[in-house]
Parts: C-alpha cells; sequence; structure tokens
C-alpha cells in the first residue's frame, strides 16, 4: 500500500473519531445537568474532542502543538475544580442550594394542622436526588396520616425530594424547643 493510500485511511479514521465524539457528545448532553456522573463524561467527551481537533491542527502547524497542550490544560483545571466542588457537596451532604429552607419551612406551618416544624435538614444523597428529614407539631385533632401526606407533598412539590422522613408529634411545644437548641 502507497503512502498516500495509508495517509486516507489514517484521515478516514480520525473522521471516525470525531463523528464517534459528537454522538457522544450529543447522548451526553441532555443528562448533564440530572447527574454528576454523566456530566463528568460530558466534559471528558468535550475535551477529547478538542484535543482531537487540536492534534489535527497540530499536524498541519507544528508550532501549534505546545499551545493546543496549555490549552487542554487550562480547559481541564476548572473542569476539575467544578466537579470537585460539586461532588464534595454530596459527599458531606450539603443542603440543595437551589431550595430555600426558610420558605419551605414557612410553607410547611401553612399546612393544616402543623403548629411547629422543628430539626428539617434536606440533603443530596447522590446528584439530582434529595432527602428530607422534619419533626412536625401537631394539632392533636388532625389525623396524623393527613398531615404526613401533606408534609410529604410539600417536600417532593416544592423541593424535589424523592424521600422524606416525617416525625409527627402531637402535645405541647416539643422538649428541643423549650431548651432553645432549635429556632
Amino acid at each position: 500500500m502507497g503512502r498516500c493510500a495509508a495517509e486516507g485511511i489514517k484521515a478516514g479514521r480520525e473522521q471516525e473519531v470525531y463523528d464517534e465524539l459528537l454522538i457522544a457528545m450529543k447522548l451526553l448532553h441532555g443528562g448533564r445537568e440530572k447527574s454528576l456522573n454523566i456530566k463528568a463524561a460530558y466534559l471528558e467527551v468535550a475535551t477529547d474532542m478538542l484535543g482531537s481537533l487540536g492534534v489535527i491542527g497540530a499536524a498541519l502547524w507544528y508550532w501549534l502543538d505546545p499551545v493546543v497542550s496549555a490549552a487542554i490544560g487550562l480547559v481541564i483545571v476548572p473542569r476539575t475544580a467544578s466537579l470537585l466542588r460539586q461532588s464534595g457537596h454530596i459527599l458531606l451532604e450539603g443542603s440543595p442550594r437551589d431550595v430555600d429552607l426558610e420558605a419551605l419551612r414557612k410553607k410547611l406551618l401553612s399546612v393544616p394542622g402543623v403548629e411547629e416544624v422543628d430539626d428539617m435538614h434536606l440533603w443530596t444523597p447522590t446528584s439530582g436526588v434529595i432527602s428530607a428529614s422534619v419533626h412536625v407539631g401537631a394539632a392533636a385533632d388532625r389525623p396524623r396520616e393527613e398531615i404526613a401526606r401533606a408534609v410529604r407533598k410539600l417536600f417532593e412539590d416544592d423541593a424535589g425530594a424523592e424521600h422524606a422522613t416525617i416525625q409527627i408529634e402531637t402535645g405541647p411545644p416539643s422538649e428541643c424547643r423549650e431548651r432553645g437548641r432549635h429556632p
């Protein structure tokens, strides 16, 4: 096989790789906001595509190689910092950033039969999943199941919580509030 034929095969394979990267980016694009893993994969494919384009450019102009290498490094560093920050937030079970906890507490207090909201916690055990727990001081004359159902629905609708643990208490104000441990 002659040199021109070998270069044609090599150029054809580079086009296939580029096409595969484009397909992968299109497949991953929709889920990148819902899952940290998919976001990381999407960013990896995007960086690979930039690297592939850089290699093609460096093959044409030799001086472009160090410029492309530096550019790829500059793209990777902020991406890595962002992914580390987000995964650290998940590992530390941080509260979801887009949920206004005080507004949610006020809405819980507006649920019929809810007299007190204590120990409310929201956290993200994995990307795209929110869990919640709360102690609710309830009126003795309201059915607990009805209150629990309303509180769970509020967590689902307003906070996107897929799982909620609700402890319903009746009677005088909770011991925690009386000792002043919770606002």
